[in-house]
């Protein structure tokens, strides 16, 4: 019997593997589209949960018994990392309470809301 790395069978059947995509680089696709859903979908699944973990922008430090939110927690920064602003015609921006870096021009400023 002979064994191949994983890595050896994941390249391109070109290049002389068998062109099998990895199962790691699948699973970290699929927790990444799983958390782009889970902050911006209206779907149950992603409202429940979401009022379970995101607070303030962030998310919650203590544990839950979620299946879902173990696989999705890591990938919450890198999809903050990666994203960006399309403003559009500005009708859903609000320049004073949007998170434009890292926190809302309210917080930054220390400013009372009242005041806006």
């Amino acid at each position: 019997m002979v064994t191949v790395a994983w890595k050896k069978v994941c390249i391109d059947y070109g290049e002389g593997g068998l062109g099998t995509k990895s199962l790691t680089c699948l699973n970290e696709a699929t927790n990444l589209k799983m958390c782009w859903s889970l902050l911006h979908s209206d779907e149950h699944w992603a409202c429940i949960l979401r009022g379970r973990t995101i607070r303030d922008q962030g998310c919650i430090r203590h544990h839950i018994y979620s299946s879902i939110w173990s696989s999705v927690q890591g990938e919450l920064q890198t999809i903050r990392r990666n994203s960006t602003w399309i403003v559009g015609d500005g009708k859903k921006i609000n320049l004073w309470l949007d998170t434009w870096c890292d926190d809302s021009l309210l917080n930054i400023l220390n400013t009372p809301e009242h005041s806006i």
